[in-house]
């Protein structure tokens, strides 16, 4: 299996929006997420399912990876991509099989700590706003490795883990 893992984009602060879970995309988080879809495309992405959390910032984000991939069905909102345990998040896999390619659109700490335990890390490096990580293998044994993240600001693809440090 293909895994996908996406934090959300840059969003308006709580206080504009009236709360944490209202937030939506600023006009650069968009901007953002188009760039990491179109590197996403041009590595060859292309996605079986796509979850999101159910907050506007990971919905918004979720339809413009998406729409980036070409990836024309539903965006399934999901609660355990709000920060719930790691065992929750995977849950959502169990229906898949080996040659799908999944999305996973959330939150930190969860993405961070989701790519951590994927990778056998304690902890992983670099998780910025906006960042699209690639881990492939079988999820459901735990063999799985790091393949690449994209660099929301540049949109390059980062294969080293050392390289993630700096966000």
């Amino acid at each position: 299996m293909k895994l996908l893992l996406l934090r959300h984009g840059e969003a308006v602060p709580a206080r504009v929006a009236g709360s944490d879970t209202r937030r939506w995309l600023t006009v650069n988080g968009r901007a953002t997420i188009r760039r990491v879809a179109a590197a996403a495309k041009a590595e060859g992405v292309a996605l079986t399912q796509v979850y999101a959390s159910p907050l506007v910032r990971a919905v918004q984000t979720a339809e413009l990876l998406a729409r980036g991939l070409d990836y024309e069905a539903e965006v399934i909102v999901r609660q355990p991509l709000d920060n719930a345990p790691t065992a929750h998040i995977l849950a959502l896999l169990d229906q898949h099989d080996d040659g799908d390619t999944v999305a996973l659109v959330g939150h930190n700490p969860s993405m961070n700590t989701l790519a951590g335990f994927l990778t056998g890390r304690r902890h992983f490096p670099g998780y910025p706003t906006g960042g699209l990580c690639l881990i492939e293998g079988d999820v459901k044994a735990q063999d799985t490795r790091f393949c690449w993240m994209i660099n929301p600001k540049t949109g390059e693809r980062l294969t080293r883990l050392r390289d993630l440090m700096f966000f």
